[in-house]
């Protein structure tokens, strides 16, 4: 008997020696254990099965579900390239890039004609400009605030007949144009 109470450690090896083969006596720590103490032994055994075979298989599907989840999030915002830009498969926080894409393109057009007209506009006001002498300051205002008005008649025209869902954009204007009425009243 050893000073705690239990085999010492002699009894211990002699009967693990003489019941187990040697083959699973060199290879096997637990039966060395179990001589020592079966309890503990049983008991690392049943808690080893526990985890092996329940916890960590919900553990991992825990942590899968995880990943599923913010894989199909990433995949939802991002598109398929994980990136921000109109390529590829889109997601969510690609719309506005392609929308400005589509806009752009399909506005490139119609916005190149219309610039064509205010740069010749503009040709025309610095000659005319070169023209006036003394004047000259005069009619380039007079000029320019013709021009003002005229792209701002033409945007609200634009803006008065093209109905887009769920944002009022005459309404809009009609508030940025306070400050505008208020200056046209004080002036007249």
């Amino acid at each position: 008997m050893s000073a705690s109470g239990g085999p010492s450690d002699q009894y211990i090896e002699a009967v693990a020696q003489s019941v187990v083969p040697d083959w699973v006596y060199v290879y096997s720590g637990r039966i060395r254990n179990f001589f020592r103490d079966p309890r503990g032994a049983v008991l690392s055994i049943v808690v080893t099965f526990v985890f092996n075979e329940f916890v960590y298989p919900i553990l991992n599907g825990i942590i899968a579900t995880g990943e599923a989840l913010i894989d199909t999030v990433l995949l939802i915002f991002f598109g398929a390239d994980r990136a921000v830009g109109a390529t590829g498969q889109l997601g969510i926080a690609d719309l506005p890039i392609w929308a400005a894409t589509q806009l752009t393109t399909a506005a490139s057009g119609p916005a190149a004609s219309i610039l064509g007209v205010i740069r010749s506009y503009n040709v025309a006001v610095g000659q005319t400009a070169a023209q006036a002498g003394i004047a000259a300051p005069a009619v380039v205002f007079v000029l320019y605030a013709a021009e003002i008005a005229a792209v701002l008649f033409v945007l609200w025209s634009v803006v008065q007949t093209v109905d887009v869902p769920f944002i009022k954009l005459g309404g809009i204007l009609r508030i940025v144009m306070v400050p505008i009425n208020a200056i046209q009243k004080l002036i007249r």
